[in-house]
């Protein structure tokens, strides 16, 4: 419709956040990698809420059980609005409104439930109904709703309107009407209901700690992996895992291997074992944590790493 390649990407994403509901939130997480054709770079956006400032970590190790528990105390700040938003901001070209439309329709007006969707949520119907609002949405009256039939998200959409609303109400240009949008989810209304659920709730969320919340725009990572250059987000993701795992299996004859025989699975799986344990044990959020990113991204670490597969 006129838009570029941030707009599209955009609206992608603030879509497939209705269309799979059991695998990311409107208001969850968005880590993003755009590339800059013209300036030949890429940028990330930090799109990872961090904890709340009144977080207690001897209440979640109490509660958890050695896990972060599940619920209320399990909650980040939601940080996908605001990610979509500054990705707009800098990078694109149409309004909130334009981009979040599709999103805005597929979760007021509905889709089919297929398969795969209702096979997730029928596998996680015990932990679903353990929560109203969830249950109300996926499984009402006790049961997932079947494939085919219309699955709708009315409270989404009421949320995702207010943002629309708030866009629309502003005077001035594509830039304060886009923070009007920005303001509305983190220090206007929604963001007083969220602080009011926490506090019903007994979670740590406040409306302080929404106010403060903004995306940080940062470099990406990369490695060279035969003769392409890949990027990830920052270590306060896992992204650094991939690159590792590529390293790794860059020193294989995969193709020799034969594509998903015993052998080449087998090589693939042990590469990305080695890659996530050093995340377990190196990785962590890069404002508290040096972590070894050029060592773990090494040619001669990925070797030794390689040497380690059998």
């Amino acid at each position: 419709r006129g838009g570029n390649a941030i707009d599209a990407g955009v609206t992608a994403a603030m879509a497939l956040a209705v269309l799979q509901p059991d695998i990311v939130s409107f208001a969850g997480v968005a880590p993003t990698l755009i590339y800059l054709r013209e300036e030949e770079r890429v940028v990330s956006l930090a799109g990872l809420g961090y904890w709340p400032a009144a977080t207690d970590i001897g209440r979640l190790m109490r509660e958890g059980g050695g896990a972060v528990p599940e619920g209320i105390l399990r909650h980040v700040l939601p940080a996908a609005p605001a990610t979509h938003i500054e990705a707009l901001r800098r990078y694109g070209t149409i309004s909130f409104e334009q981009a979040v439309t599709p999103a805005y329709e597929l979760a007021r007006d509905g889709f089919y439930t297929y398969p795969v969707l209702h096979d997730v949520i029928e596998q996680h119907a015990a932990r679903i109904d353990r929560f109203p609002e969830n249950a109300s949405i996926f499984r009402p009256g006790g049961r997932t709703v079947p494939v085919g039939q219309v699955m709708k998200q009315t409270n989404l959409a009421k949320t995702i309107f207010r943002m629309i609303e708030a866009e629309r109400a502003c005077n001035g240009d594509r830039e304060r009407k886009l923070r009007a949008a920005h303001d509305c989810f983190y220090k206007g209304s929604i963001a007083a209901d969220i602080a009011a659920f926490h506090a019903r709730e007994g979670g740590f969320m406040t409306q302080a700690d929404l106010a403060g919340f903004e995306v940080p725009v940062e470099a990406s990572i990369a490695c060279s992996y035969r003769g392409f250059e890949v990027h990830s987000c920052d270590v306060w993701c896992q992204g650094i895992s991939l690159l590792e795992g590529l390293k790794i299996v860059e020193g294989f004859d995969l193709p020799k291997l034969g594509h998903n025989t015993p052998d080449y699975i087998h090589t693939i799986a042990e590469s990305l074992l080695l890659a996530f344990s050093d995340r377990e044990a190196y990785v962590g959020d890069p404002k508290f944590v040096q972590v070894p990113v050029a060592g773990m991204l090494a040619d001669d670490y990925a070797a030794r790493q390689r040497a380690r597969i059998d």
